[in-house]
């Protein structure tokens, strides 16, 4: 897990240093202040970075993208859904997670021969 923003080194440290929230973040916080990284997820816009939550894989496919406007906030726990909603796919290729399912939960299967079953 990587924290990537568009501030330079020394506005993380900064944070750090006086954000009690901040303070408890126990990954990575990367420096993006040319925007290359930002500009490669597709969420650099006119000098700043939009609030960009993206899942890779393993092999370095995106499994999902969540992107959001500086205004709006994110909810991690739809993204900790999401999270281990592509891990249990990954490990049930012939499942897929429905709309609404939470961790702990069974997948659906997916084919043709499902299809309209649910």
């Amino acid at each position: 897990m990587l924290a990537i923003s568009t501030d330079k080194i020394f506005s993380h440290k900064v944070w750090h240093d006086i954000s009690p929230r901040v303070k408890k973040v126990k990954f990575p916080m990367v420096a993006d202040p040319d925007g290359s990284i930002s500009k490669s997820y597709g969420v650099y816009r006119n000098g700043f970075s939009l609030r960009g939550t993206f899942i890779v894989d393993p092999k370095g496919i995106i499994q999902v993208a969540i992107v959001h406007n500086l205004p709006i906030g994110r909810n991690i726990n739809e993204i900790y859904r999401t999270l281990k909603a592509s891990q249990y796919a990954s490990k049930h290729p012939n499942q897929g997670v429905p709309a609404n399912w939470k961790p702990g939960e069974k997948g659906v299967f997916t084919g043709i021969e499902y299809v309209g079953k649910l």
